[in-house]
């Protein structure tokens, strides 16, 4: 997949609210009757009330479910075996299951393999402990990913997902579901899409930052990343194409040349309608070019070959959409060189772009 588009978003959402009475506009209702109830803020399946699934039936080929649970009862933990979700595109289909402990998750796949997803603390005993957080995909070709409280990497840069195919069923029927049929389980949040298989990095729970950081920054990083001018294709690695958490003078020179793509400003000064459905955003997108050399003047020329193709691949593919998705405009701050030691040019291309955003998508609240 690649990043959500604008018309991307969760189908349906819940915050630990009834299934049966989902809140807010454009969410999608799952089907399963009286099964669990409230626990506070949360859904609760299990003590004593109805046990079962709420279920899905999409139409499309690809889904995303993130679901945040845990044992809320150590002696009463769903057995060993017990499912806690699925995804079913009809072709293909990964199952979630209880281990029959607090500390591990089976991944059921291809041929009925199970993968292990262990080190979860699923009863919160540990001090400061949270809901566990599971988010899987399902692709049109079956093949599934699975992050751990949306965790892609670890801090020296190791893959944490885990991938694997889908159990190949052929059966037609496509259904999403979530829930236990053992055991006592709390859940927090439920967030479905069956408008894609989206990673953290494509998709997230708020609707804000899916708009702005997904959408906006990852979106431009996106479009750079496949670029087809020279210097942007062949010069600047891809890995050196990113977006700007820590641009300071020890960061970004680690790999040049460079493009990092920060937002520095967000504003929103009109609502477009009564009650706040639908806002206006104005961005301020940085992109911050990076370029290294003995020789100044060969450092300053590159960066501009650099930064001149990143707004000519920015003008000519993002912001197009007049009404709802606008590159208003843009200015440079171009570097020069003022300490005779200085090998680093930073180059700085500001963009301004205008978006209409439904926020009748957002997270449901009850």
């Amino acid at each position: 997949m690649t990043v959500s588009k604008i018309s991307d978003y969760w189908t349906s959402r819940l915050d630990g609210n009834n299934p049966n009475q989902p809140v807010g506009m454009n969410n999608e209702q799952f089907a399963g009757g009286n099964i669990g109830q409230a626990d506070g803020l949360n859904w609760r399946i299990g003590n004593g009330g109805a046990l079962g699934y709420y279920t899905l039936t999409p139409t499309t080929n690809e889904y995303t479910l993130w679901i945040s649970f845990s044992y809320p009862d150590a002696s009463n933990i769903p057995v060993v075996g017990t499912s806690l979700a699925s995804l079913n595109n009809g072709t293909d289909e990964v199952i979630l299951k209880s281990n029959g402990d607090a500390t591990s998750l089976q991944l059921i796949g291809a041929g009925g393999l199970t993968t292990m997803i262990e080190g979860l603390d699923l009863t919160m005993s540990e001090d400061d402990a949270i809901p566990t957080v599971i988010r899987l995909t399902l692709s049109s070709s079956g093949i599934v990913k699975a992050y751990v409280f949306d965790i892609i990497e670890d801090d020296d840069g190791n893959d944490l997902s885990k991938t694997i195919n889908g159990y190949n069923t052929n059966t037609g029927s496509k259904t999403i579901y979530w829930g236990n049929g053992e055991g006592d389980v709390k859940w927090y949040a439920v967030y479905a899409t069956t408008m894609g298989a989206f990673t953290p990095d494509e998709m997230v729970t708020s609707n804000y930052s899916n708009v702005t950081l997904i959408q906006t920054a990852f979106g431009i990083i996106d479009v750079l990343k496949t670029a087809r001018s020279y210097n942007l294709k062949n010069v600047v690695k891809p890995d050196s194409i990113l977006y700007g958490y820590d641009i300071s003078a020890n960061m970004a020179v680690r790999a040049t040349p460079a493009v990092h793509v920060l937002i520095r400003r967000v504003d929103s000064p009109d609502m477009y309608s009564l009650a706040g459905t639908s806002a206006e955003y104005i961005f301020q997108v940085e992109c911050y070019v990076v370029t290294k050399g003995t020789d100044y003047r060969n450092a300053y020329r590159q960066g501009m070959d650099i930064i001149g193709e990143v707004l000519d691949e920015l003008y000519s593919k993002t912001g197009l959409k007049g009404s709802t998705d606008s590159l208003i405009g843009h200015d440079a701050r171009l570097d020069t060189r003022l300490d005779p030691d200085d090998q680093i040019c930073v180059h700085v291309l500001n963009l301004r772009y205008m978006r209409r955003v439904d926020l009748s998508k957002r997270a449901s609240t009850s």
